[in-house]
């Protein structure tokens, strides 16, 4: 979620003096016979194929201090399949508030070879009714299985000159794909490439331009895999200007600049106005003097994330502490400078930290470019725990778990005198343990000598973490009939078709996350666990964890698979055996499977085991997994210790008279 200060903050620590030139696009047209060398024959087997791909960014100087960009897409696509018709009969042009389309053209070669060549007029403009942005698109005509689909455009662009990532694989193989970027002579740009895509080469034999391009014959498709981070995984490049050799002494864009502008932005000095303003607010939510600093700063977030609405707007009214806390709406800008001041006013150490997803783009900290900044959260230094100021659905202390396990900026602030300065340092972002997302479950199972196909459970279940996140901070809000449905359908997950009674919430307050776990308690009675077997009764005992995931796999896996956090799982059944009755078949809840590391520590457990005591057989199970990001190498592992639950649940004891 990029907010548009940033953008200004990166552009701020630019300066540009050029001469005058343009663009290479003027005279741009397809070749009339680009199709004819392909063999339709050798690829009977694939529904799309990419025959031709080109993408150029063109720097061009507009006067002393600005220049543009100029963007060329040019696509060649063969259809193979009536299926990916639909998927292929528009093509959308990339046409925002900072671009406008400078030509286009589109084309239909059929199976028979019959051209049908669209002009202007079949470009047409939707509005989504959802995000209210417009949109244009050529409607294409013609569209069959075994048709060619051609097409280019041509925008002009505020150019992205702090970094730019561009994507050149895709899940169908590509032909002839071109990348390339041309600018004045004197600009220098740098590159790297990612995945396993070749390096981009300078063409060293054009004097008046400088021009990087790379040429590849043939990119094999990237086939999607389930949970694997796939636009992170794409061959690609990411590219930004460095250096302007005619004023070397300019600096563009890098990370300590950037800490700079942002610290000086969003920690503003708090006024006389902000002060009030911030001390109304938190005496208006009630909180008590006698909380620790962090506990007020939950209650505080709590409220910030369910009472004040974020607009995408930019304006002053949005964005000043004092207006903010009086209409309860704020642009993004705005919540963030919110959350550093209220900190600046409760004394609590904090630092800016700019990240990005991992599942979309992992932060690279050997390569210093805008494109890894889309994130934001804060560090809380001497809680070490991280707030993630605009995502409503986290809580502090557990962040959207795809921006931890990654790397960022931290902006650590410098403090001399009446100076204060922000010093930007590349840092891990360590991921929460497993041990505060937890998934804890205790079931007390009666019945009786006389009636052993009912079971009665005494139903509790814990969450803390990541596994209360989306529960627990919003059950005060929640009307009864809602409450009491929400309780239902965490039960029934388990036990479906069950009769359940005296179902309740613990530690629902507002202010409880982060300090309480939640728990859900019922009772809980079905006859759905003992089947009568002649003489015996076979007890489904594993069934009572509720049902697992199993995980199949077909074929090898070549994938990384990303979790969002770790997570760990424990388990306590309590069976009070039938008087007259013995239980055997114990071995079914035995159970270990793990995987340890090279240096000895455990990273997935399934592990479960058993005792009697008195007539009461208890079973424990423990269940973890201690590492997000899972390597194909490891990924059997990882898909052994899944099944190992699901292995669980075909758990039965045989209860015999004595």
């Amino acid at each position: 979620m990029k907010i548009q200060f940033l953008t200004l903050i990166a552009l701020l620590c630019n300066a540009l003096i050029f001469a005058q030139d343009e663009s290479n696009f003027k005279n741009y047209n397809w070749d009339e016979h680009s199709i004819e060398k392909f063999d339709v024959s050798k690829h009977q087997n694939e529904e799309v194929v990419a025959i031709k791909e080109k993408e150029i960014h063109d720097f061009v100087i507009v006067n002393q201090n600005n220049f543009i960009e100029y963007k060329l897409i040019h696509n060649i696509l063969w259809l193979n399949s009536n299926d990916k018709i639909e998927d292929y009969n528009k093509v959308y042009l990339p046409i925002y508030s900072n671009s406008q389309l400078v030509s286009s053209k589109a084309r239909v070669i059929t199976a028979s070879k019959k051209i049908i060549e669209l002009d202007a007029s079949k470009i047409l403009e939707a509005k989504d009714e959802e995000t209210k942005v417009t949109y244009k698109y050529f409607a294409l005509e013609g569209v069959e299985k075994g048709a060619f689909i051609e097409y280019f455009y041509i925008t002009k662009n505020t150019p992205k000159y702090t970094g730019n990532r561009v994507a050149l694989q895709a899940d169908y193989n590509k032909y002839n794909v071109d990348f390339e970027l041309i600018a004045p002579r004197n600009l220098e740009f740098k590159f790297k490439t990612y995945n396993g895509l070749p390096e981009i080469k300078k063409d060293t034999t054009i004097a008046d331009k400088n021009h990087w391009k790379l040429h590849l014959d043939t990119l094999s498709a990237l086939e999607p895999e389930e949970k694997a981070p796939y636009t992170t995984l794409l061959k690609q490049v990411v590219y930004k200007l460095y250096k302007n050799v005619d004023n070397p002494t300019v600096s563009f864009f890098d990370y300590a600049k950037f800490g700079q502008n942002s610290y000086k932005n969003i920690y503003l000095p708090l006024d006389k106005a902000s002060n009030k303003a911030i001390k109304k607010f938190i005496a208006e939510l009630g909180i008590k003097p006698s909380l620790s600093k962090i506990e007020k700063f939950r209650i505080i977030e709590s409220n910030l994330k369910t009472s004040f609405y974020v607009t995408p707007q930019s304006a002053e009214e949005v964005e000043t502490t004092t207006s903010i806390l009086k209409n309860k709406i704020s642009s993004e800008y705005g919540m963030i400078k919110l959350y550093a001041a209220l900190m600046t006013y409760l004394d609590i150490e904090n630092q800016l930290v700019f990240t990005s997803n991992r599942t979309q783009q992992k932060f690279d900290p050997e390569f210093e470019a805008y494109n890894f900044i889309s994130d934001y959260l804060f560090y809380l230094v001497d809680e070490k725990i991280y707030l993630d100021p605009l995502d409503i659905g986290s809580r502090l202390g557990f962040p959207n778990g795809y921006l931890t396990d990654n790397y960022g900026v931290f902006v650590e602030p410098i403090k001399l005198g009446d100076f204060a300065s922000g010093n930007a340092k590349i840092k891990y972002i360590e991921p929460v343990d497993y041990k505060k997302s937890t998934d804890s479950l205790f079931v007390k199972i009666k019945t009786t000598a006389e009636n052993l196909n009912t079971v009665n459970l005494e139903f509790e279940q814990r969450f803390t973490g990541y596994k209360a996140i989306y529960i627990q901070p919003y059950v005060h809000l929640s009307p009864k009939d809602s409450r009491e449905e929400l309780l239902k359908n965490i039960i029934t997950q388990y036990y479906p078709n069950a009769k359940i009674d005296n179902a309740v919430f613990e530690n629902g307050e507002k202010s409880d996350f982060g300090n309480l776990p939640l728990i859900v308690k019922a009772d809980v009675t079905s006859d759905n666990y003992i089947n009568k077997a002649g003489r015996k009764y076979l007890f489904k005992i594993g069934e009572l964890i509720g049902p697992q995931l199993e995980m199949y796999q077909d074929k090898k896996r070549t994938l990384d698979t990303e979790d969002r956090n770790k997570k760990f799982y424990y388990r306590e059944l309590r069976f009070k055996i039938p008087e007259g009755y013995n239980a055997k078949n114990l071995e079914s809840l035995v159970l270990d499977e793990s995987y340890l590391d090279e240096s000895g520590n455990t990273l997935f457990l399934f592990k479960s085991h058993y005792e009697i005591n008195e007539g009461i057989l208890v079973v424990f199970i423990d269940e973890y997994y201690n590492q997000n990001i899972i390597p194909p190498a490891i990924y059997e592992a990882y898909r052994k210790v899944i099944n190992s639950a699901a292995d669980f649940n075909k758990a039965t004891i045989i209860l015999e008279k004595k």
